[in-house]
């Protein structure tokens, strides 16, 4: 029998030999699995959560705090037309040019945007740079919410390039005439927006077709022929230019020159644009006027006086001298038939009888 000193010396023998932990140890790769996956699952919970819990947390913070700082720097302001609706701070909207298309649609004057509610009109997933004339920046500072709205017209004219009004309109009616074939596009299109836009209802009229074409290919439906033109409808008459002008000889076209001739007689507006002024020339109607048009020899030879400027008033008479200057023409035709009817209302009144 072993004495107890014996089974003592035994028992540290095989401590020393089998471990204690030896005896209790993992299996091979238990703490690599372990480990990997501890920090597998935390990491991705945690950077799940954090991520959902503070995007969350932001982006509605961000949306709540945007909109009510915004609401007291701002003011919004909606397209009649087309729906689109941008947030402006006061000088901001005092330095828009009234006479600026909407961006979108191109059919309305920055001046005739009606004021709406910011909170109801905008969307925080919409905003981007929009300039009221059209013009986008790349820059990630958004200074203003914006909330374009497709424009989405139910009727528009030729091959759907510009919008067109149904409605008559109060302020009177402009003939725009046309090159049966090669008018200039942008010369037909921006003034008439232009017009629509400030009240006017426009009509078209051009010879021997009931479709005109542009240089561009455009098709453009003509409400009437020049011989059916009575000029007592109308307040102005824009001859629109294009190579048509020139390859028709239309500034010797009697019907155009006689169109010319005689809204001028009858006190109306008389503008023309590129090769248009070429007709009023060949009318007599620029002899010793201060004219341009884009090419001015023609008309130099027939006595205008030309002037080194993209549109020229002389008078009842605006010349323009190309396409760049469509949305300049505009505007001076616009303002001169301001100013005409400004006059005419004041010789109305001036001439009432005493009550």
């Amino acid at each position: 029998m072993k004495s107890p000193f014996s089974l003592i010396l035994i028992l540290m023998m095989l401590a020393v030999i089998y471990p204690a932990s030896a005896q209790y140890a993992p299996p091979a790769g238990y703490n690599t699995g372990y480990n990997t996956g501890y920090d597998t699952g935390y990491d991705t919970g945690y950077d799940t959560g954090y991520d959902t819990g503070y995007n969350t947390g932001y982006d509605t913070g961000y949306d709540t705090d945007y909109y009510t700082d915004h609401n007291a720097d701002y003011t919004c302001w909606q397209c009649p037309v087309c729906g689109f609706t941008i947030g402006l701070t006061s000088a901001e909207a005092d330095s828009i040019d009234p006479y600026d298309l909407c961006p979108i649609c191109y059919s309305a004057y920055a001046g005739s945007f009606i004021p709406v509610d910011c909170s109801e009109n905008m969307n925080s997933q919409e905003r981007e740079d929009v300039s009221i004339s059209g013009g986008k920046e790349d820059s990630l500072d958004r200074t203003a919410p914006i909330a374009p709205i497709p424009y989405r017209p139910d009727k528009r004219s030729g091959n759907d390039t510009a919008p067109v009004r149904d409605e008559l309109s109060p302020r009177g009616k402009i003939l725009m005439v046309l090159p049966p074939d090669q008018y200039q596009e942008e010369e037909l299109n921006v003034p008439r927006n232009h017009f629509q836009s400030a009240g006017y209802q426009v009509q078209l009229a051009s010879k021997g077709v009931k479709t005109a074409t542009g240089m561009d290919g455009e098709k453009t439906e003509v409400d009437l022929e020049l011989d059916e033109v009575n000029l007592s409808e109308y307040i102005a008459v824009v001859f629109v230019g294009g190579e048509g002008i020139y390859s028709d000889e239309l500034h010797k076209d009697p019907g155009y020159q006689n169109l010319a001739r005689s809204a001028l007689r009858e006190k109306k507006i008389v503008a023309a644009i590129c090769l248009g002024p070429w007709i009023l020339a060949d009318a007599g109607l620029l002899q010793g006027k201060r004219a341009t048009a884009s090419d001015t020899d023609h008309i130099k030879s027939k006595g205008a006086i030309v002037a080194d400027e993209m549109v020229v008033q002389d008078g009842m008479i605006i010349t323009a001298s190309g396409p760049d200057a469509s949305q300049e023409f505009a505007r001076t035709v616009l303002a001169a038939l301001e100013a005409s009817s400004s006059t005419a209302d004041s010789l109305d009144l001036s001439q009432e009888p005493d009550q």
